[in-house]
Formats: structure tokens, C-alpha cells, sequence
């Protein structure tokens, strides 16, 4: 619609008046279509043009409010100064910053000393960080105006950008100074009240340039426009309503601008404060502003950054959430960090963390370190709680730990920036500088040293406050405590949770290897350190090496003294470690196994102390480990107590819980193997059936044991049964190879006992020397020595540490080859040199064969094919080792070395007496040999030994009577006749032989034969038979038939081997061998090895809870019991 003005007002004048009424009451669009009227009615008016350029830059149309003002400048370039700070304005709006300071360059080149350019222009080069010029323009108006606020606040502006800190703090602080004293000027004016006149107002005219106008075309700048947003109106120096006096002025200005403006410049002097690291300063700067501004959601915010840079994290959790509801631009950092406080408090609050980090990624979407943030505690909300997703919290700290790592992966240039703009501690150009310095003079390290000091301080000058103390990684950082922390590129606690999570998946090495990172990040984080020596001793345990781990878990202890799974840890490994040592079977190793396992029993008895303190029920996989340690020390009957005290807590714990009991398996096996140990046979029995018929698993060992009660009860088949069902539940176990090789040996199949010995030799590496040694025994006790002597050279080389008890023992095996060749003269020498060493104890329980009574035999009967004396005296000694031996051993030692305790030790004596009188018979001392044969007669009686061994000895007593004199020839024919009556056999091969020939036989010559040689070809065919030769066999026929008495076999066989000897008698010639009994083979007393009970524990199963719970995927439900 055409735009009607009255006839009257169709004057240009009237119409420009018109528009600046429109102007001033706020109704640009009609200011512009007067002005549009006034250009029509004369183009290229000035004032117009000015008024309708300053019309469309208040409607925010920059590009024609630029035409109009450039071509006011284009037309007359002095028409109007302020021309020139609404043009820069324009031009500002769009961004043309450079643009604006040049157009206000060429007013002050035509103005010098027009104050609101001045300001403009410092303003503009304070926003293109020009701060040097900017601090020149501040200087000249203050220089005319020293109380100018918004000049002394754009000088302090400056100084900061220049780096000179301490002077930008003695200009905020005078300009805080002089608006305290405006703000004071202005409440003394209120309280005297208005003033009664004011003087009318001065409107300045500028020269007419075109000789037809008077006014400039501007009569006032709108407040919002103004190029300093000043509290005050003494910038605009050509306006109409300027004043005299500038403290006036600042006087008069409305009292919420002052406030405003002083608040301004508190915030500003604080924040250099800030980085100046005054933050005490800076703290009451921000006091004193929420004094003045309560609700200065900027100021509550930055008071609340100060106070956890102050290590006070709880004061600022308040003034960050009360900063939420009255500053909008801080509202997402807010969030933030409040959600990082909450999940590094003593007591971390994840669920409201995670709350507040989801605020913050609403409101900042692309925020990398907020999106890592959230990522951590989703995280550790995954890992809170019974039901904890260890995988979830795992992928989604994988997630957070890529991000991080890809920050750092950035190019050099960007970190240069990064670093630039990042923490008050720097970027590190310091520690540059010194190492530059190393190579140069002190003051030129000064001088460096200053200089990058200079520069550090200009880059964080120049950048914006608030961006600085948001730059990080993630929020994690900014509430960091220790310096080394708020500088890591990885948070802490994001390897603490993912420690966490992998050792509940039980990643160990990673474990390990994140406790490190974190440690570099925070190396007095004993929480931290103590997971990783767990971790490391778990780790090292799983690789086997036990005492590497034992040291892990005590220096864990160290740490957390009172911590029950470090102590259960430990405990589990002193006895695996003893274990391993066990299994050596050295006897160096003895202590030391005691001395672990004593030690693992301390562990858990602590464990139970503690758990008495505070209350909660001890692990009852901690009470079965201890009784299987207190067993493997031997204090069955403490064990057994323990024992009875975990199932009577077994029972209490079946009847509460819904599921099966996953300790009840274990404490039966516990109780079956205790009772083996106790010799208990029938209740062992009975709980090995119960561990075949309810467990799972253990049957092999299970079988193992009830065979062994089943043997020592007697019940020989049924144990062999289970032996046998054993082998055919695990072939593949050496042990239970073993196990049938000793039930084998201990009941005589010996040939079955060498293959199952050499079936466990095969299975087992590396090999060990005890089973060559038992191969061995079975040789030796089917009289096998070749096979023997291999069997012991092979132990010797699977085991040199036991050389001396496996070399003895195959010195003993080559010396009687040496008598079954008849080489008597080596064997002796061999002999002595054996007997002056001491028999050594065997490991692994093992037996000690050629005990020394019996090497003092051997070398006797040596001595008597030899024709030495010494025979006797070997034989006498004998004797006594004998019964000094038979005194200090206990009662199953006795047992195992002389068969059946006392009657083998009989036994043994009978044999040394005969060979006694047999040697007195050959040195022709009949008398001492006669007294000897009825000794061993009346001993003989008592033993109701065999009747050939009577007959003989009662022969040869009638030999010695013979020998004495013609008057004891009745007690001569006496003990011929008793001896005919037990056995024929001597007597009638001594009258076949001398009956009608005994007047002549002393006058014939004796035919020269060799010592021990046999007899002669004539007599050959009677002198082979066993009973034509004098010699002792207390074994019976039917004995030595008996297929459990191989030893004997081998013993006859031996005594057939020996050539006889021939003994003359005064005038009748006997012929003898001495009674030598083969070498005492005791069986191998087997007992159950530790099984299927107690090594079950010796593993690392749940690190970090006390209580059985949801078992890790792949294991065996019933081996978590911790």
C-alpha cells in the first residue's frame, strides 16, 4: 500500500524528523520507509542515508546498512565519525573482522582521538589477538581518561594476551577498584535523592558540509549495538546526551550495569588468577561474585572447577549441580564432570554418574571425551552388582581404550595444538628448554628458560578460558587428584576396571599387564598393586612355578595383612609347592616340605581367625585344604578332627541350599582318603564306596584306595579286582601302573609286577629312578641279576642325587655274580670295600636291600671257600649286627627285613649258627662246633623247623662226637639215629661211603684236590644230590614250590650254585656249603599317593570372592569352592 503523508509533511525535513521519531520509539521498518521517502524526494542525501543504514543494521540487514554507510563514506569521508563504528559494527556482525579494524583505522587517521573507535578498534584486535595494538588504543583513551572502565578492562584483556600477566592483574584489579567507587558514588546519590534540576540538553551540530543541513543523521547508537557493551554512555562522544564529567557519568549509569560490569571484571580477574595457580585468590574472586550474583550459573560453575583443583571434590559437587539450572553454555560440562566425581568418590555412585555422563552426551553428541566417559562408567555399572557382565564391561572399556589410543595417534601438528591449548602444567617446552641448556652457558639457560616460560604463558592467554579447562582426554582427567594422573592420555580407573574384569574371566597375564599400566598412571595405588601380585602369583602358579608365586602372594599380604583370598591364595600354593618338593623325594627336601606345609596351615588358620572377627563364614574349601595339609604332615588325627568340623558346616549348608552341595563330593573324598590313612580298613572301605556311587569324578583313585584296605584286610582278589578297574578308568596314569607293579610285587607276581613297572617307566616323563628300582627288586627276587644290575644302572643315570644307596645296592647285585662264578678271592675284596660304607635311607620310601648283617655273611662264606680263619669271626659279627639291627627298628621295619619280625630273625641265626659250625668243623674245633650244633638243635625244636634241616644238624652233631673220642660213640650213634629218624638221606650216604672202609681210611693218602672243588667221578652221581651235601635249607620242599615264596627258589637255587666244600673229619670226609640266604627283598608297602582329595585344591580358581558363585564358562563346577 502507497505510503500517504499529509500535503503539509511532504517537506524533506519533515519527513527525515518523522523517521527519527520512528527511530526513537523502536519502529525501524517505518524509520526506513521515511528515510526511503526522504532519498526519494533527494537522492544521496547524507543524513538519510546514514539514518536508513542505521535502520537496517538495527533490523540485522548488515549488507544494505553497509551500502548505505559506504556510501556515505564514498560521498564525503568526514561527513560523520561514528559513521565509521557503525560500518565496523556491520562488517563485525558478518565477520569481517579485518575489515572492520580497517575502516576504523582510516576514522582514527581522520579523527586521532575519537575514543569510540579507539575502543572499537581495541575491542576487534583483542578478538583477532592483535593484543599489542589493542593495548596501544586502551592506553591512549585511558590516557585521557584514567576512571574509563571499559578501557581499563580492555587494557587488563590485552596485557593477558601479551603474557604479562602480573600487570593484567593490577589493571583488573583498579578496574574493579573504580566501579566499586562508581557503584558507591551511585547508592550516596540514591540516598541523597534526584537531583531538583537537569540541565537542558546540548545538542551538538557538526559543520554542514553541503551548506544545507545541520544534523549528522544519528542521534543516538542503540545500547545492545555498542562496540564495548559499556555500563556506561561516555563512550559515545557525539551523542546527543553526553555529560561533562566521566565520573559523572559512571555515576549515573543505571546501577545493574555497574553491577554487571564489576561482576565481569571479578570473573576475569579470577580466571587469571586461575593461571597465574593462585587458586586460593581465585576462589574468593568467585565468592565474591555469587555474593553479588547468587545465581551466576557461570560463577558457580567455574567456583566448583577451582574447589577440585583444590582437592576439595565434595564442596564442588554443590555448586556444579546448583550451575545445572541457571548457565545453559555450561550445563554439559557440568553433567560431565559431575558424573566423573561420582565415579572417583570414596564411594563411587556409577548409576548417577552414568545419569549425568547420558545429560552430557545429549547435549554434546560429538564430544569425544564425554562419549569415553560414558563408555567407563557403563562400564563399571556392567561390572556393580550380582549380576555382573564382565564381557560387556570388557567390550565396552576396549571401546573407551581404542578412542584414547586413537587421540594419541594423532598428527604431530594437532598435538602441538592440543598441547598448546591444554592443562596449566604445560605442554613440556619447559623440560625442552632445559635439555637445550645442557649445551649452553648459565645465563643462556636462563635466558631460554624465561623465554619459553614467555611463550607458555601467551599460548594459554590467548585461548578461552573455559575451552582450556574442558581440554582433556576424558572428564576423568579433570577431577584427577595427583598431577601425574591429570597427564596420563588413559585413565586409571579404566584399567582398574578392566582388571577387574579380566580376573574374573581370569585373564591373568592381561591382568597383569593393565595393574602395570595403571601403576605408571598412579604408582601408590595399593589397591592396584595388590591385584597385581594376586594376578602375578596366580599367573606363576599356573606356570608351575610355586615358590615364584609364593613370593607374589606374601608381598600382596604385606599389603592387605587382613585379606582372606591372599592368604587362601598362599596357602594354596606352599602346598602345591610342597607337593612338588614331595614328589622329588629327596631327603634334603624333607624340611622343607614340612616347613611349607606348616606354613600353608598357618595361612589358613589365620583365614578362619579372621573370618571368626568379622563375622562371615570362612570358605569351606579353606577348612578341607587345611585337614589335606595337616594329613600330608602325618597329623591324621588332627586332619580328621578338621575334617569332622567342614562336614558337620557341610551338613548345616546342604539343608539351606536349593541346588546339589558342590562341596559334599570333596568332603567324602577327603574323609575315604583320611581314613585309608588311619588304618581305619572297614570305615574306608565303606567311604570309598560312597565316593563311587555320589561323586563324579575320583572313581580311579577311589578304586586305588578301597584295593588297598581290601589288601590289608586280606581280600588279595577283590583288591586286584579294583586295581584292575582302575587301570581301565585311566590307562594313560603312570601312578595307577605303579600301583598294580606294587600290589603285584607285595603278593608275589613278580613277572606281572616288571611289566606294570615298565608300562608306568614308558608313561612317565622325565623318568624316574624309583621305578628302574622296583623293576629291580623284581629281578633280584627271581634271582635275575644281569636283569637286576641293568635295571639299578638305569636308576643310578635317572637319578644321580640318589647315587649312593643305588650304587651300593648294584655293587651288592655285581658281588653275588662274583660268588655264582666262584670267584670267592674278588668278591671279597668287593666285600670290604662295601661293608666300610654305611647304607644310606632310600627315597620315596623305598627299602634298603643288602643290609650289612648280611654283606658280613656273604663275606664270610667267602672267607671259608677262601680257608681263611676269619670266616668265624664274620659270621659271629653277623650275629650281633643282626640283633643290634632287629633292636633299633620299629616293629614294621622288623617285619618287612626279616620276613616275620622274631621267627625271621630265628631264622637268620639258625643259619650263622650252622655256617659257625660248619668253619669250627674244618679248622678241626669239634668241641666249639659240637656245641654250637646242639645249640641249634635245641632252637631248631622250639621253631618246629623242617625235618631234613633236623636231620642234618643232628648228623652232624654224631660227626662231632665221632671226632671227640671212641667213648662218646653212643651219643654218636644216638644223634645218627635221631637224625635217621628225621631224615634218611645223610645217614645212608654216610655208610654207603665209609661204612666198611673206616679202620683203613686214615692210613690212605689224601688225593689232592682243589679247595671247593667237587667231589670226585666215583662219587659224582651221589654227591650231586642235595641231601649228600651238607647244608642248611630251613624252607620245605612244599615252601619252595609255593608260587609266594620266590625268594626262597632263588635262595636254594643260589645254595645249589656254591660249590661244596670238602671237610675231612678225623678219619671220614663230609662234604658241606655254608647256609647263605638270598639278599632280604622286603615287599614294597604301598599306600594310596596323594589323590583324588587333596591336590584337587591346589589350584587358582575364583581370585576375588569368598564364596562359590556362578562358576567361569569351561569349569568343572565342583572346583570352585572358594
Amino acid at each position: 500500500m502507497p505510503f500517504i503523508v499529509d500535503s503539509v509533511k511532504r517537506d524533506l525535513t519533515a519527513v527525515v524528523e518523522w523517521g527519527r521519531q520512528k527511530m526513537q520509539e523502536g519502529d525501524y521498518e517505518k524509520a526506513t520507509q521515511h528515510f526511503c521517502m526522504a532519498l526519494d524526494l533527494r537522492p544521496g542525501f547524507l543524513q538519510a542515508l546514514v539514518s536508513r543504514g542505521f535502520c537496517y543494521l538495527a533490523l540485522g540487514e548488515e549488507e544494505r546498512a553497509q551500502r548505505d554507510f559506504a556510501d556515505v563514506v564514498q560521498k564525503d569521508a568526514g561527513f560523520n565519525r561514528n559513521i565509521y563504528v557503525l560500518m565496523s559494527l556491520s562488517l563485525k556482525r558478518t565477520g569481517d573482522l579485518h575489515g572492520a579494524i580497517r575502516y576504523l583505522n582510516r576514522c582514527l587517521s581522520l579523527f586521532p582521538n575519537f575514543k569510540p573507535a579507539l575502543l572499537a578498534r581495541g575491542e576487534l584486535c583483542l578478538k583477532v589477538q592483535d593484543f599489542e595494538r589493542a593495548r596501544s588504543d586502551f592506553r591512549q583513551v585511558l590516557q585521557d581518561e584514567p576512571v574509563h572502565l571499559v578501557a581499563r578492562r580492555g587494557l587488563a584483556d590485552s596485557l593477558r594476551g601479551l603474557g604479562n600477566f602480573l600487570e593484567a592483574l593490577r589493571q583488573y584489579s583498579r578496574g574493579i577498584s573504580d566501579t566499586s567507587q562508581a557503584m558507591e558514588h551511585q547508592l550516596e546519590q540514591q540516598d541523597q535523592g534526584p537531583e531538583q534540576e537537569e540541565p537542558e540538553e546540548e545538542k551538538l551540530q557538526p559543520e554542514a558540509r553541503d551548506g544545507s543541513e545541520n544534523d549528522n543523521g544519528i542521534s543516538a547508537l542503540p545500547e545492545t549495538e555498542l562496540p564495548q557493551d559499556s555500563p556506561s554512555k561516555h563512550s559515545n562522544e557525539d551523542s546527543p546526551h553526553r555529560q561533562g564529567d566521566e565520573r559523572a557519568e559512571a555515576a549515573e549509569a543505571e546501577p545493574r550495569e555497574l553491577r554487571a560490569f564489576l561482576v565481569e571484571l571479578l570473573m576475569r580477574r579470577a580466571l587469571m588468577l586461575r593461571l597465574m595457580g593462585n587458586l586460593e585468590a581465585a576462589g574468593s574472586d568467585f565468592l565474591e561474585v555469587l555474593e553479588l550474583e547468587p545465581e551466576d550459573g557461570l560463577a558457580l560453575f567455574w567456583y566448583g572447577k577451582i574447589l577440585i583443583e583444590q582437592q576439595r571434590h565434595q564442596e564442588a559437587v554443590v555448586y556444579l549441580k546448583a550451575s545445572l539450572d541457571y548457565h545453559e553454555p555450561t550445563r554439559m560440562a557440568a553433567h560431565a564432570i559431575l558424573g566423573a566425581l561420582l565415579m572417583t568418590a570414596s564411594e563411587p555412585h556409577f548409576m548417577q554418574a552414568q545419569l549425568h555422563l547420558k545429560e552430557a552426551a545429549q547435549l554434546a553428541p560429538a564430544s569425544q571425551a564425554v562419549r569415553i566417559t560414558l563408555l567407563i562408567c557403563s562400564a563399571a555399572v556392567a561390572l556393580s552388582g550380582k549380576n555382573r557382565d564382565r564381557k560387556k564391561a570388557l567390550s565396552l572399556l576396549d571401546r573407551a581404550l581404542a578412542a584414547l589410543e586413537g587421540e594419541q595417534r594423532e598428527p604431530e601438528g594437532s598435538r602441538t595444538a592440543h598441547a598448546s591449548l591444554g592443562h596449566v602444567a604445560g605442554s613440556g617446552g619447559a623440560a625442552a628448554a632445559m635439555l637445550l641448556a645442557r649445551s649452553r652457558s648459565a645465563e643462556e639457560a636462563r635466558w631460554l628458560a624465561a623465554r619459553t616460560l614467555v611463550k607458555s604463558q601467551q599460548a594459554m592467554a590467548k585461548g578461552d578460558d573455559l575451552e582450556q579447562a574442558l581440554q582433556c582426554r576424558s572428564f576423568l582427567q579433570l577431577v584427577a587428584r595427583e598431577p601425574q594422573q591429570r597427564a596420563a592420555a588413559v585413565p586409571s580407573l579404566l584399567f582398574q576396571l578392566r582388571v577387574t574384569a579380566l580376573c574374573d574371566l581370569c585373564r591373568w597375564e592381561e591382568a597383569v599387564s593393565d595393574c602395570r599400566h595403571a601403576l605408571i598412571v598412579d604408582p601408590g595405588d595399593e589397591g592396584i598393586q595388590f591385584t597385581m601380585h594376586v594376578s602375578a602369583g596366580i599367573l606363576k602358579f599356573q606356570d608351575l612355578k610355586f615358590e615364584a608365586s609364593i613370593g607374589c602372594f606374601t608381598k600382596a599380604i604385606r599389603l592387605q595383612p587382613v585379606n582372606v583370598q591372599a592368604r587362601l591364595h598362599r596357602a594354596i600354593a606352599l602346598a602345591c609347592a610342597a607337593w612338588a618338593r614331595g614328589m622329588e623325594g629327596s631327603t634334603q627336601e624333607t624340611a622343607r616340605v614340612v616347613q611349607l606345609l606348616t606354613d600353608s596351615v598357618q595361612d589358613l588358620e589365620a583365614v578362619e581367625q579372621q573370618a571368626m572377627i568379622t563375622g562371615v563364614m570362612a570358605p569351606l574349601g579353606a577348612a578341607h585344604l587345611r585337614a589335606a595339609c595337616l594329613c600330608s604332615l602325618g597329623r591324621l588325627h588332627d586332619a580328621w578332627e578338621a575334617l569332622c568340623e567342614s562336614g558337620r558346616r557341610c551338613a548345616g549348608r546342604r539343608s539351606s541350599l536349593e541346588g546339589p552341595d558342590l562341596s559334599a563330593p570333596r568332603q567324602r573324598a577327603l574323609e575315604a582318603e583320611l581314613l585309608v590313612l588311619l588304618e581305619r580298613h572297614s570305615e574306608a572301605i565303606e567311604a570309598c564306596s560312597a565316593v563311587l556311587a555320589l561323586n563324579s569324578r575320583g572313581h580311579a583313585d577311589a578304586r586305588v584306595m578301597r584295593a588297598w584296605c581290601l589288601s590289608e584286610i586280606g581280600d588279595v582278589d577283590a583288591a586286584f579286582e579294583d586295581v584292575a578297574a582302575a587301570l581301565a578308568l585311566a590307562p594313560e596314569r603312570a601312578d595307577l601302573q605303579e600301583v598294580e607293579g606294587d600290589l603285584c610285587l607285595q603278593y608275589g607276581r613278580l613277572a606281572d609286577a616288571f611289566n606294570a613297572f615298565g608300562k608306568a617307566l614308558k608313561l612317565r616323563e622325565p623318568r624316574t629312578a624309583r621305578l628302574a628300582f622296583k623293576r629291580a627288586l623284581a629281578q633280584l627276587k627271581v634271582g635275575h641279576l644281569t636283569g637286576a644290575e641293568l635295571e639299578l644302572g638305569k636308576a643310578l643315570r635317572a637319578c644321580p642325587t640318589g647315587m649312593v644307596p643305588l650304587a651300593r645296592a648294584k655293587d651288592a647285585v655285581g658281588i653275588l655274580s662274583l660268588m655264582f662264578k666262584s670267584d670267592w678271592r674278588h668278591a671279597h675284596v668287593r666285600l670290604n670295600m662295601l661293608l666300610q660304607s654305611c647304607p644310606a635311607p632310600m627315597q620315596d620310601g623305598l627299602p634298603v636291600i643288602f643290609l650289612p648283617h648280611e654283606l658280613m655273611v656273604y663275606r664270610g662264606a667267602c672267607s671259608l671257600y677262601l680257608g681263611d680263619a676269619t670266616a668265624i669271626q664274620d659270621f659271629t659279627v653277623a650275629l650281633e649286627l643282626a640283633g643290634h639291627f632287629f633292636e633299633a627298628e620299629g616293629d614294621s621295619s622288623k617285619e618287612t627285613t626279616f620276613g616275620e619280625g622274631r621267627i625271621g630273625l630265628a631264622y637268620f641265626e639258625c643259619e650263622c649258627t650252622f655256617n659257625l659250625a660248619l668253619c669250627q668243623l674244618r679248622s678241626k674245633s669239634y668241641a666249639g662246633a659240637l656245641a654250637n650244633l646242639e645249640k641249634l638243635c635245641e632252637r631248631m625244636e622250639e621253631m618246629e623247623i623242617c625235618a631234613t634241616a633236623m636231620g642234618l644238624v643232628w648228623f652232624l652233631c654224631g660227626i662231632c662226637h665221632l671226632a671227640l673220642d671212641s667213648a662218646t660213640e653212643q651219643f654218636a650213634k644216638e644223634a645218627f639215629s635221631r637224625s635217621y629218624s628225621y631224615d634218611t638221606a645223610y645217614v645212608d650216604d654216610f655208610l654207603l661211603r665209609n661204612g666198611s672202609q673206616m679202620s683203613q681210611e686214615e692210613d690212605r693218602p689224601e688225593k689232592p684236590r682243589p679247595l671247593g672243588g667237587p667231589p670226585g667221578r666215583e662219587e659224582e652221581g651221589k654227591e650231586d644230590l642235595p641231601t649228600v651235601v651238607c647244608c642248611l635249607q630251613l624252607s620245605s620242599d612244599k615252601d619252595s614250590q609255593d608260587a609266594e615264596n620266590t625268594q626262597s627258589r632263588s635262595a636254594r637255587r643260589f645254595l645249589s650254585a656254591l660249590a661244596p666244600i670238602r671237610i675231612k673229619v678225623r678219619d671220614v670226609v663230609i662234604w658241606g656249603r655254608p647256609s647263605i640266604s638270598w639278599p632280604s627283598i622286603p615287599p614294597v608297602r604301598w599306600k594310596p599317593r596323594t589323590s583324588l582329595a587333596r591336590l584337587d585344591f591346589l589350584q587358582q580358581r575364583d581370585p576375588l570372592s569368598m564364596t562359590p558363585g556362578n562358576p567361569p564358562s569351561g569349569e568343572n563346577p565342583e572346583d570352585n569352592n572358594f
